[in-house]
């Protein structure tokens, strides 16, 4: 039977509600000790051997560099999962890691590491009327001056002991902000003159040929003399195993998605920036002799899966795309084991020092390294990761959905466009996981693994008052953005969860706690009672056992508690 909305209001209503529930936001009073928190948790030693498992993935990928546009990796996450923080990790082991892009999308903190502005200046079609061919010549010519200019400055150093010193060495030269801004500077003053005034398309392809020449002749030469500075044989002995020379890595890189060309004259097509970046990194695959192979890959990190959708149809011959790289550090603390088994107190796992340690590094980096204040707000923190907001009073259906998929762990339709849609928009912004990508790119496999800090987050902003959810599970329901199996089983999950969080609200008003701890443990009758109606629950908390004496539930259950885990096990694909 169908339930109207109104109908769905009072069958989500568990008895002993608490109203007027409040939640509390981030303190920008004194923004500068989360600037600090978010600079101090990037320092943090890296956990983990995913970067060594991306070298592998790169040298694998150059040692076949023949087919089209194989040359770029889109790397796809949410926010915190440490995409950044592994590729600047990665610079310690390849021999030349250069040009951090980021681009500053930050709603209400500014990231870090922070933008090289001159770099997202020009590469933006914003700053430039560019048509297809400008552009493309544009690109040309910033690849091929950069590599001139690293190659003046190593230059001038002398031949290290091996690599990974010189790999190192340079990273820290790279972190410097006053050097790495002097470069990029340098880099993007150099204009050509002769950029959009070609007349005829003859001219623009024969000029773009020589661009191409031009940048691959500056990167070989460039790969020659990182070669020397890091002691490494010019020649490769036979049977020797690929490695890669130079990684480029563009951070937040989907802003270049939204940027169009302009029409060229007699020319109906129009191109993304991040297209015809990937065409100019195409020309430097190789050069015209096998030997001449340029073992660069270039690395777009985004938590926008516009960087690794379908490759648009004006792209000729992508026969050989890299799939996206979307697993990263999770679960991963400072020390081997999370938990140790018989070490623990259940007050010690409900505490938000203990939950941090579960998930994406970010909450539990910014604990080891914040002040009282960061610590007292990490909940907020992660109620305004999850929102993509500063202010969980006033939300969007949008940012209730997140919410609510947070906590109900919702299973999208996988053949619905809708479905699909909001999947992206949750991991862009809301802080869902991807699991896989397939090889089509048309959808993800995406969803919301455990993290408690995360579901504490959301259990919180689901106790207030404006947050209908019946209301948002008849939508749901009504858009068809959930899989018919997943109905049922939704709703019994939300029946569990209302009563559990009806009864944590009731045990701390009798208390006097706040602000409400939903990671914590009840008493079982005391769940059985928010999920009941009375006179059930008194028949069911008076039953004996059929097969032997003995004492009724309510006695047997007397000293046992309860709690709620809410986390996938499982994929869901949208």
């Amino acid at each position: 039977m169908a339930r109207t909305s109104s109908s769905l209001d009072a069958f989500f209503s568990p008895k002993g509600l608490v109203s007027n529930f409040c939640i509390s936001l981030l303190p920008f009073a004194r923004p500068n000790s989360i600037i600090s928190a978010t600079k101090s948790a990037w320092n943090q030693p890296y956990r983990g051997q995913h970067h060594v498992l991306l070298k592998r993935t790169l040298d694998d990928i150059v040692a076949d560099l023949s087919l089209s546009y194989s040359n770029f990796v889109p790397i796809v996450q949410s926010s915190g999962t440490g995409k950044s923080r592994m590729v600047d990790q990665l610079a310690t082991i390849v021999r030349l890691s250069v040009l951090h892009l980021a681009i500053d999308l930050s709603l209400f903190l500014p990231g870090y590491p922070p933008a090289d502005d001159p770099i997202r200046d020009y590469l933006s079609i914003n700053n430039h009327r560019d048509t297809n061919d400008s552009l493309r010549g544009r690109y040309l010519l910033f690849l091929e001056v950069l590599f001139t200019h690293i190659y003046e400055i190593i230059r001038e150093w002398p031949t290290h002991k091996d690599r990974t010193t010189f790999a190192s060495e340079w990273r820290e030269h790279l972190n410097k902000q006053s050097k790495r801004t002097a470069i990029y500077n340098e880099v993007t003053m150099k204009e050509d003159s002769s950029f959009g005034n070609w007349e005829t398309f003859g001219m623009a392809y024969q000029y773009l040929s020589e661009a191409a020449q031009k940048a691959l002749n500056a990167a070989q030469k460039l790969i020659v003399e990182v070669k020397r500075a890091g002691n490494i044989p010019t020649i490769t002995p036979p049977n020797h195993p690929a490695e890669v020379d130079v990684v480029l890595y563009f951070d937040e890189s989907h802003g270049l998605t939204t940027q169009n060309t302009i029409d060229r004259p007699a020319s109906n097509d129009t191109v993304t920036a991040y297209e015809t970046l990937c065409w100019a990194l195409n020309n430097l695959r190789s050069g015209e002799k096998p030997n001449d192979n340029v073992k660069l890959v270039a690395l777009f990190l985004s938590t926008s899966f516009d960087i690794a959708t379908p490759p648009p149809s004006h792209w000729a011959d992508c026969t050989h795309l890299q799939p996206p790289v979307v697993e990263l550090p999770f679960d991963l603390w400072k020390t081997k084991y999370i938990a140790v088994k018989g070490t623990h107190m259940i007050e010690d796992v409900c505490r938000p020092e203990f939950m941090v340690r579960f998930g994406r590094p970010l909450f539990w980096t910014r604990w080891e390294v914040g002040d009282r204040m960061v610590r007292n707000y990490i909940i907020d923190f992660a109620q305004s990761k999850l929102i993509c907001s500063d202010n969980p009073s006033d939300l969007s259906v949008q940012e209730k959905i997140a919410v609510l998929a947070r906590r109900l762990l919702v299973d999208f339709e996988p053949k619905r466009a809708p479905a699909i849609w909001m999947a992206k928009e949750l991991v862009a912004g809301h802080m869902h996981v991807v699991y896989s990508v397939p090889a089509h790119r048309e959808c993800l496999a995406a969803g919301a693994p455990s993290e408690p800090i995360l579901s504490e987050a959301a259990a919180r902003i689901m106790a207030s008052d404006n947050f209908e959810t019946a209301k948002l599970l008849s939508k749901y329901l009504s858009d068809r953005l959930i899989t018919r199996d997943a109905q049922g089983k939704l709703v019994g999950r939300l029946l569990l969860i209302q009563a559990f969080d009806a009864a944590v609200i009731q045990q701390s008003v009798r208390d006097r706690i706040r602000p409400i701890h939903f990671s914590t443990v009840i008493p079982v009758i005391d769940f059985l009672a928010s999920l009941f109606p009375e006179r059930y629950e008194k028949m069911i908390c008076e039953t004996t056992p059929d097969n032997t004496h003995g004492a009724t539930l309510k006695e047997a259950f007397r000293m046992q508690w309860y709690t709620l885990h809410t986390g996938e096990k499982r994929t869901t694909q949208a």
